[in-house]
């Protein structure tokens, strides 16, 4: 009888930390230009990936994104960049259904589920988007 409270009890625990266990979601904005930031939270860090477009990425020949970075971020940082995708995603009158030259690309998983938005280019939320990571990975 000992055996089976246990192994009950050891059961319960599993589940309930099981789903009290954070599920990590995995941020990804491309801007009008191509550039794109990975945004993640790791084990209690977040990071911001900016991964530039390089001249002859360009369909110019001439635009450089600048360096790549990779830096580290506060909780209100993060929770501002969640706040203004979330913006961009409840607004449907800025929606996309393709990817024209200009609009931005967000995209977001969680587990194993994906959801992509395309947002219009010179969108209110698109230049906060891209005006908030601009501004993080600069300092």
């Amino acid at each position: 009888m000992k055996l089976i409270n246990l192994m009950f009890l050891s059961i319960v625990f599993l589940c309930l930390s099981c789903s009290t266990q954070k599920q990590n979601v995995l941020y990804f904005y491309a801007d009008g230009s191509g550039n794109s930031y990975k945004i993640t939270y790791n084990d209690d860090v977040k990071t911001v990936y900016y991964n530039p477009v390089k001249k002859h990425e360009s369909s110019s020949g001439e635009y450089s994104g600048g360096v790549e970075t990779t830096k580290e971020i506060t909780q209100s940082e993060y929770d501002l960049i969640k706040e203004k995708i979330n913006n961009a995603i409840a607004n449907k009158n800025i929606q996309n259904e393709r990817r024209e030259m200009g609009t931005g690309l967000i995209s977001i998983e969680k587990g194993n589920e994906k959801s992509i938005y395309i947002i219009k280019y010179n969108s209110k939320e698109q230049k906060e988007i891209e005006q908030l990571l601009k501004s993080i990975i600069k300092n």
